[in-house]
């Protein structure tokens, strides 16, 4: 696993270290789009019921952007609204089923709260990998936390990382942490991209969903077969 330093490097490098270059304006205008509509659903009545249905959809569309960048394809800004034209249903579902989970653990007490949203964090990642693409929304959260275990640490701390920028950012009338925000979720990208493949490498053809087997004449041995387990229920 990389150092959070490197995940911050790889970042800048895959925005091309050019602040008002197309790749980093192009993630700015994406990461945009989802604050303005929910300024927008402020005025509007039925404010609760419309932040809920867009919140999955925008977090799965900025999720995907900055993967993407972190894979080396490219953005259009029209890919703000993958959430809605990709899979709005699972989307939608898995942005709701993941706030009011970390609502009720916040419950308890807060800090718990925060804990599972970091474990929940690699959901909408795994959404739109290829990989994991027949998994329901439930099933995603709690792959999410399975591979987040051990990990939240390093993620918050690459989180925390990203106050000072934020800090700069405010200080440039606060138009500057828009810049720094894009930045910030391409860094937590290549978090994602890291732990998966340390954890689920890639097959060649995996990631787009198509699984190969790397060796189709491999005959099945007796260590590689499983049998049921009648004491587990």
């Amino acid at each position: 696993m990389l150092s959070n330093k490197e995940l911050r490097q790889n970042a800048r490098n895959q925005l091309d270290n050019q602040l008002f270059g197309n790749k980093w304006m192009i993630m700015l205008v994406i990461c945009l789009i989802p604050t303005l509509v929910d300024g927008l659903l402020a005025a509007m009545l039925y404010v609760s019921f419309l932040s809920i249905l867009v919140f999955g959809p925008f977090c799965y569309a900025v999720c995907k952007a900055s993967y993407r960048l972190v894979k080396g394809e490219e953005n259009k800004i029209v890919n703000a609204f993958d959430g809605f034209t990709d899979d709005f249903g699972k989307s939608f579902v898995l942005g709701l089923l993941n706030t009011l989970f970390v609502f009720l653990w916040s419950l308890l007490l807060v800090v718990p709260g925060i804990i599972m949203s970091y474990a929940y964090s690699m959901a909408f990642y795994l959404q739109q990998d290829g990989r994991y693409k027949d998994l329901t929304a439930k099933q995603l959260l709690d792959k999410s936390r399975e591979i987040m275990n051990g990990y939240k640490a390093q993620l918050f701390l690459l989180d925390l990382s990203f106050i000072g920028w934020y800090i700069v950012g405010a200080l440039c009338l606060g138009v500057g942490m828009l810049w720094v925000n894009a930045y910030h979720q391409v860094a937590r990208a290549n978090f994602y991209k890291e732990l998966i493949d340390m954890i689920d490498p890639v097959v060649e053809g995996e990631e787009d969903g198509e699984v190969i087997d790397a060796d189709p004449f491999k005959e099945e041995t007796s260590e590689s077969k499983t049998f049921d387990d009648p004491f587990v229920g």
